[in-house]
């Protein structure tokens, strides 16, 4: 190996001349600059604030000396590198590459630029007292994987400056139970599926690639977290976001927290569990369980046959195309369709069963039910109880169905503002007479808003017991 010598004074010494071969740059006094150029070059910057370089190099040494010195070295997969900042406050600039393979000491700052990705062994981290920075407009991770031979990766020394996006990638072991320990900053967790406990910081963190035996633990001031999971997944306390994967997760469950619940393109199974929950389902046949009016559902078109089953009272969101609304208990609930076709099934009690503008059908449970099917052709079934099937648009020609009526307990509830021959509190059964047309024989209700013979049908009762007459309604 041939050895290049500077002086004491401010060297330029760059290898990739003549002798050919390797060659060993020493930059002795002075605030020197050493470029290698070859492989197996050795870069020595000696006293002195050095610069010293070793770009995409293998079997490069550089050791800075004393001083403050710089060190330029970016180094790709399969490549060693050894370097040394020496004595004083040494710097790593234009950080990126693999350095999985090389051995770092004494470096007190790593800059990273640009897009830059920086991969380190957890072990690299724990032996270096570092700062990582950034500029502004930087956006950089630092992938920090787990050693092979070890079993935890802990990243809670970590420190950054600058104004510049940061984030940490913690690459645990395939098949391993690892424990991984996250920093202050953005991390991104990515488990090996073998039974690991990953532990979050105060940044905003995310978890990949969890298997069903990980366990996540985050603080309750730990930012924003999220999971993206590769299978059924519950989450635990103090994580907002919850995705799954595409593959043979199905089941996405929140917390008490207010959850972003994501599916994917299978038949997915969605749970809110507390909180104001957003849920957003995919391409299957997807099942929603909220239990707060808050809850938002969301579902394109096209996206299979989905159904929302709620404790609490709700109302689907304009333009989710969502098949099914189904009330779950023994409270009465008030449920509210969308433009859509909907099917609305109350609960066990007295419920307000509200269609839109589709051709919807509403079905009552075991309670005395009111329904009210909204505009387009609807299909209305009070079940057992004494039901109350209601009116609210003036008759435009649409004629709802109603599958059962039992005169003696049952009832049609017409809105004065649109029945507008009628007021409330001041009709009398001639009034209704007059204005309205029970015909035993189709089952069929119509209204004569003038009294003129304009008669327009409204309603058809199907399995009719009794006999409609002016007890049968009410104006409200």
């Amino acid at each position: 190996m041939a050895v290049i010598r500077g002086t004491d004074d401010n060297d330029w010494l760059e290898s990739g001349g003549t002798p050919s071969g390797p060659n060993e740059l020493l930059g002795l006094g002075g605030a020197d600059t050493l470029w290698a150029a070859r492989d197996g070059d050795t870069l020595r910057g000696g006293d002195g604030a050095d610069f010293l370089a070793a770009d995409d190099l293998d079997r490069v040494v550089v050791d800075g000396g004393a001083g403050d010195d710089t060190i330029l070295a970016e180094v790709w997969s399969g490549d060693q590198v050894t370097i040394d900042g020496g004595d004083g406050v040494d710097t790593l600039v234009g950080a990126r590459g693999y350095y999985l393979n090389s051995q770092i000491s004494n470096i007190e700052r790593i800059e990273f630029y640009s897009s830059a990705n920086i991969y380190l062994l957890g072990s690299q981290l724990e032996a270096l007292d570092v700062v990582f920075v950034g500029g502004r407009g930087d956006y950089g991770q630092l992938w920090l994987v787990a050693d092979p031979d070890r079993s935890s990766l802990d990243a809670s020394s970590l420190r950054f400056e600058g104004e510049g996006h940061f984030q940490t990638v913690l690459n645990g072991r395939a098949g391993s139970a690892d424990r991984i320990v996250g920093s202050d900053y953005d991390d991104l967790f990515l488990g090996g599926g073998g039974g690991d406990r990953l532990i979050g910081g105060l940044g905003n963190d995310f978890y990949s690639g969890v298997g069903s035996n990980d366990v996540i633990v985050e603080r309750a001031d730990g930012g924003y977290d999220g999971v993206f999971a590769d299978v059924d997944w519950r989450l635990g306390a103090n994580i907002e976001e919850l995705g799954l994967k595409d593959g043979v997760a199905v089941s996405a469950i929140g917390n008490a927290l207010d959850n972003l619940l994501r599916g994917n393109s299978n038949a997915n199974i969605i749970i809110g569990r507390g909180g104001a929950d957003t849920m957003r389902g995919g391409a299957g046949d997807d099942v929603y369980t909220v239990d707060s009016s808050d809850d938002v559902v969301e579902e394109a078109k096209k996206g299979g046959v989905d159904t929302v089953r709620t404790t609490a009272d709700f109302a689907l969101g304009s333009g989710q195309e969502i098949e099914i609304l189904r009330g779950l208990g023994d409270v009465g609930l008030q449920l509210r369709g969308n433009a859509f076709a909907n099917t609305i099934l109350g609960s066990n009690g007295d419920d307000l069963l509200r269609g839109y503008s589709g051709a919807d059908w509403l079905k009552g449970g075991g309670g005395d039910d009111t329904l009210m099917g909204g505009l387009g052709v609807d299909t209305l079934d009070g079940g057992a109880g004494a039901d109350s099937f209601c009116f609210a648009e003036a008759p435009n020609g649409d004629v709802d169905v109603i599958r059962t009526f039992d005169a003696a307990e049952d009832h049609i509830m017409l809105d004065d503002a649109a029945f507008t021959a009628f007021t409330k509190g001041a009709t009398t059964a001639a009034d209704i007479y007059e204005h309205l047309l029970f015909d035993a024989r189709t089952g069929e209700i119509a209204y004569d808003a003038e009294g003129d013979g304009g008669w327009v049908v409204f309603a058809r009762l199907q399995h009719l017991t009794g006999v409609v007459d002016a007890t049968s309604v009410i104006i409200v």
